[in-house]
């Protein structure tokens, strides 16, 4: 998964470069997430300047939910780079597991500031795993 999201970032940051521009706004999300009808998400309401993700303090204070992020094109630069940095992340006394290393990187090496957004219904970020699509 680590290695995967970076390469994924990868090849936007070498589009970027080769279109000259980059993007505003740069959504990561996990192959498996399934939106209801509407998302909830209003793009043009979140702050970019920020990491937008769900369920901050998943694990640890410094860990989030890995299925969906979004922000500037710079800042998921910096989140895409776990696996660059897993083992800094690690001997720095982060917690292995994804949430964790995902939240660590971002929060604590790269120091960029997080807003955590609910997930469920109404004008709630409305999404869930594949395996939870009963649920929506």
């Amino acid at each position: 998964m680590l290695y995967s999201m970076e390469q994924a970032n990868m090849a936007k940051k070498s589009y970027e470069e080769h279109e000259g521009f980059e993007y505003d706004c740069v959504i990561r999300i996990r192959t498996d997430v399934c939106f209801a009808e509407s998302a909830g998400i209003d793009i043009s309401s979140l702050d970019l300047s920020k990491m937008n993700v769900y369920e901050l303090g998943a694990h640890r204070e410094y860990g989030f939910g890995d299925q969906l992020a979004i922000s500037s094109s710079k800042n998921m630069d910096k989140y895409s780079s776990v696996f660059t940095n897993v083992n800094h992340l690690v001997e720095s006394g982060c917690v292995m597991n994804p949430e964790c290393l995902v939240g660590f990187n971002t929060i604590r090496h790269h120091g960029i500031d997080v807003v955590s957004h609910p997930r469920g219904r109404g004008t709630d970020w409305q999404f869930v795993l594949y395996r939870d699509r009963g649920m929506l």
